[in-house]
């Protein structure tokens, strides 16, 4: 039994480092343009995770704290975003190598 409490304790310790080390990336890659593409995919993961009533609550507030900074990162980019436009420019007339004949 107190294997099984020991096991219990080091996950949720495992799971408390890596939504800090999550945390930290998401502050460090927050001015990336791609942010919403790379981190969007932690928030169904985190969303499952928070659903879960064993987490002692500490970890479950570590939890919606990430979850929160992520979504509110992504919300900022995605007002940011502006759709690409075509460069109008001049077509380039293709170069023709037909040889000169000069009358006489």
């Amino acid at each position: 039994m107190l294997v099984f409490i020991i096991i219990a304790v080091c996950r949720v310790g495992i799971l408390g480092s890596v939504l800090q080390t999550l945390n930290g990336f998401a502050g460090i890659y927050k001015d990336l343009m791609s942010f919403p593409e790379v981190f969007s995919p932690f928030l169904s993961v985190l969303e499952t995770i928070s659903k879960e009533n064993a987490l002692p609550e500490a970890l479950q507030s570590l939890i919606t704290h990430v979850a929160g900074s992520i979504t509110q990162q992504m919300i900022q980019h995605e007002h940011l975003r502006q759709p690409l436009h075509m460069r109008v420019s001049k077509p380039v007339p293709i170069k023709q190598f037909n040889p000169r004949f000069e009358a006489k």
